[in-house]
């Protein structure tokens, strides 16, 4: 797992996007699997929840994955080669993931999505998933603080 952890430091001007933090702008509820389902299960969750992916837990609460409904494809296509039950999730999940840190400024989080192709980030401290920031989260925030500026 990758973790990006940029200088928290704001900047001197005082710049909207550089005093915002992920803390203030996550998402606090949201799905989440265990890395004990199996992909059928996770599947009916997604579609549920009307979600295009969701973090994947331990028994601990530690962040371990990341199930999208790309790795779901990919196990549709598997099982019409390979014509096997359900497997675990943790088959098909992503764990070479980016996290961020709740105390992370949005200007950083803001790079990171021009960087990667990634929609969602898991928000991590202690280890333990604390939250969600997707780019509408971002976007929102830039927004607001842009016109607190000018109001």
């Amino acid at each position: 797992m990758v973790n990006y952890t940029p200088e928290t430091k704001g900047d001197k001007k005082g710049n909207t996007t550089t005093t915002v933090l992920v803390k203030e702008i996550m998402q606090k509820n949201f799905v989440e699997l265990k890395e004990s389902m199996n992909t059928a299960e996770a599947v009916q969750i997604l579609l549920k929840n009307k979600v295009t992916g969701a973090p994947v837990v331990n028994d601990k609460g530690e962040l371990v994955g990341f199930l999208s409904e790309k790795d779901c494809l990919k196990r549709v296509i598997a099982s019409r080669y390979l014509n096997s039950p359900s497997v675990m999730i943790t088959e098909y999940m992503t764990t070479e993931l980016v996290t961020v840190s709740p105390e992370q400024f949005l200007l950083h989080i803001v790079e990171l999505y021009t960087k990667h192709p990634y929609q969602c980030y898991p928000v991590v401290e202690n280890k333990r998933l604390v939250g969600l920031i997707q780019r509408h989260h971002c976007l929102r925030a830039a927004i607001e603080t842009y016109r607190k500026g000018f109001a």
